[in-house]
C-alpha cells in the first residue's frame, strides 16, 4: 500500500537541506535591515567595519553609533568596537539608563573607539538620565562657548541626572566636559559623576559645571587647558584626587557656591592654582599646590553690612615647600566692600603640610 504524500516529503527534505547549507550563505550576503524592530536583549553592537547600516546584532553591527542610539530603548547597552566614528551624537531624553562603551576590553593594547568631529559642534549631547559613557576617545569638536567633547544638557522633562562619564580621553575640543542649565531657579541635585578621564589640549575649560548641584569630579587628569575646572553658582560638589597641570589661566575656579569640597588634588605648573570667589562653606583640604607661576591660590569675597560671607576652610594643604609659619600659610586675595571697592585681604591655610599630601 502506497503512502500518501511520498513525493511531497522528499521535496520538503531537499528544501530544508538547502536552507541549512547554501541558503544560509546566501542570506548572509544580504544587507541587514534596520527598519525592523528586533529584541537583542537590550544590547546593540557597533563596528565601523560593518556593512552599513547594519541591524545592531553581534553578527551585523550598526556601522554608526547614532544608528544604535536611534534604535535603542530604555536600559540599552551599546558596545562599540575599536575604530573611527565621524559623528555628532545626540542621546534623546527618553533613553534613560543608556550605556555607550568600548565593546572589547579584554585586550588593553587595542585602542578605544575614537569619535572624531569636524572642528565644530559637540561630540556627544546627553539629554537623558542615568546615561554612562565609558572608554571612548573624543577629539576635534567645537568653536563656540557651548561646544564640548561631551555636553550634558539639563532637561526639565527628563529630569537629567546621574550621568557618568568614565575613562574617556578628550582632546582638541573647545570645552572638555560641560554640565549646565540655562535658568537659575531652584536647587537641582543632578549627582553627575566624572571619573578617571584624561582631558587635555582644550581651548577653554576642561570641566564646566554651572547651576546644577551635588556632582563628583574624581581621579581625572586635566592638562593644558585655559581653565582646568570651572564651577559657577553650584553647590555641594566634591572635587577629589584630580591631577591638574599646565593650565594657562587657572587650574580651578569656583565662582559662587556653597558647601563644595576640594580634596587631595594636585595643582601643578599652572599659571594660577585655585581661585574661589563669593563662595561659602567650602572645604579645601590636603591639596598640593606646586610650581604654579603667578599664585598658588587666591580668593575674592565681599562684605554685607561689614560682615564677610566667605567662610571657606583651608586646611593642611601643601604649598610647594615647608611653611615658614608652622601653624598657618597666608592666602592672598581681595574683598569687595559695601562701596564695591576691592581691598587686599588675607586668609590662612591652617596647619599647612610640610610635604606633598
Amino acid at each position: 500500500m502506497k503512502r500518501r504524500g511520498g513525493k511531497k516529503g522528499i521535496v520538503l527534505v531537499i528544501m530544508l537541506l538547502f536552507v541549512g547549507t547554501g541558503g544560509a550563505s546566501a542570506f548572509h550576503e544580504k544587507q541587514p535591515d534596520i527598519s525592523r524592530s528586533v529584541d537583542f536583549g537590550n544590547v546593540l553592537y557597533v563596528d565601523d567595519t560593518s556593512p552599513c547600516p547594519g541591524n545592531g546584532t553581534e553578527k551585523w553591527p550598526y556601522c554608526k553609533i547614532q544608528y544604535a542610539i536611534d534604535n535603542a530603548s530604555v536600559d540599552t547597552i551599546i558596545l562599540v568596537a575599536p575604530g573611527r566614528y565621524y559623528e555628532h551624537l545626540i542621546i534623546w531624553p527618553h533613553l534613560n539608563k543608556l550605556t555607550i562603551k568600548k565593546g572589547d576590553i579584554s585586550n588593553p593594547v587595542v585602542e578605544d573607539p575614537i569619535l572624531i568631529g569636524n572642528g565644530t559642534g559637540t561630540g556627544i549631547t546627553i539629554k537623558a538620565s542615568d546615561v554612562m559613557i565609558d572608554r571612548l576617545t573624543i577629539t576635534n569638536y567645537g568653536q563656540e562657548s557651548r561646544d564640548a567633547g561631551i555636553y550634558v544638557e539639563w532637561n526639565p522633562k527628563a529630569q537629567t541626572s546621574k550621568v557618568k562619564i568614565e575613562n574617556c580621553s578628550i582632546s582638541r575640543v573647545y570645552n572638555g566636559i560641560s554640565m549646565t542649565r540655562d535658568d537659575g531657579t531652584g536647587y537641582i541635585q543632578t549627582a553627575h559623576h566624572i571619573y578617571g578621564n584624561y582631558i587635555h589640549n582644550i581651548t577653554m575649560r576642561g570641566i564646566t559645571i554651572i547651576l546644577i548641584d551635588e556632582n563628583t569630579i574624581t581621579a581625572n587628569t586635566i592638562r593644558n587647558c585655559t581653565f582646568g575646572f570651572y564651577l559657577m553658582d553650584t553647590n555641594k560638589n566634591k572635587i577629589k584626587d584630580n591631577h591638574i597641570s599646565k593650565c594657562r589661566t587657572t587650574g580651578g575656579v569656583i565662582d559662587v557656591g556653597v558647601g563644595n569640597e576640594i580634596l587631595k588634588n594636585n595643582f601643578i605648573e599652572n599659571y594660577g592654582g585655585l581661585w574661589t570667589g563669593h563662595t561659602k562653606g567650602s572645604r579645601i583640604q590636603n591639596n598640593n599646590f606646586i610650581d604654579n607661576t603667578r599664585y598658588p591660590a587666591s580668593f575674592k569675597t565681599f562684605f554685607i553690612i561689614n560682615r564677610p560671607i566667605n567662610n571657606d576652610r583651608w586646611f593642611q594643604n601643601y604649598w610647594g615647600r615647608p611653611p615658614l609659619l608652622i601653624l598657618v600659610y597666608p592666602i592672598f586675595g581681595v574683598y569687595i566692600n559695601q562701596f564695591n571697592e576691592p581691598i587686599p585681604w588675607i586668609r590662612f591655610d591652617v596647619l599647612p603640610s610640610w610635604g606633598p599630601n
